[in-house]
């Protein structure tokens, strides 16, 4: 019974050590500097539907964030909050990003 726990249990920790490391560490894929705040982007992924838009996992000063969807066709309108980030800015740095 453990030689067949073995046998599957190895391919599996193998398979897992070749992924990246911020895959398992979750650490950020970039950090940036935003109006003052660390930004740290943790995942990005484009839509399949709409190759404009793209669902963004960030962190502001270390705080993570909700998921959200930026649409990179369309620029947020301002809403002023000095904790935070503007909206425009996070969308020129997450839009910004898919341009290169």
């Amino acid at each position: 019974m453990t030689k067949v726990l073995i046998i599957l249990i190895v391919p599996l920790v193998l398979a897992l050590a070749s992924l990246p490391s911020y895959a398992l560490a979750g650490e950020p894929l970039l950090c940036r500097s935003v109006e003052e705040h660390q930004v740290c982007v943790f995942t990005i992924k484009r839509s399949a539907k709409n190759f404009w838009e793209y669902r963004v996992q960030l962190s502001v000063d270390g705080q993570p964030q909700p998921q959200e969807r930026y649409d990179c066709r369309r620029t947020p309108h301002p809403a002023p909050n000095p904790q935070q980030p503007s909206k425009q800015a996070l969308h020129q740095l997450v839009c910004g990003l898919t341009k290169r």
